[in-house]
């Protein structure tokens, strides 16, 4: 799964045993966070990490979601960082 807002499409299907992964190239609560200042922080980032809860492995890019994730998921989460240097 590419995002984890879309947990709720595989959530209650039969998957046959199939592993579930879910690759979290943004931190969805702080991009939505960005975009609307309203945003309940507590109740999003609950829903995101429930969502996240779902899979078998988590999938992160970045060692800030990497950190965050696994104090919260555990061993279900690996990072892989890309493979090019970064350049800002």
């Amino acid at each position: 799964m590419n995002y984890e807002f879309w947990t709720d499409l595989i959530r209650d299907q039969d998957l046959k045993g199939a592993k579930t992964i879910v690759d979290t190239h943004d931190w969805i609560t702080l991009n939505e966070f960005y975009n609307n200042k309203n945003l309940d922080l507590g109740k999003r980032f609950g829903e995101e990490i429930n969502n996240l809860s779902f899979y078998d492995k988590v999938v992160t890019i970045s060692q800030d979601e990497y950190f965050i994730f696994k104090s919260f998921l555990g061993d279900k989460v690996i990072n892989i960082p890309p493979s090019f240097p970064e350049n800002f």
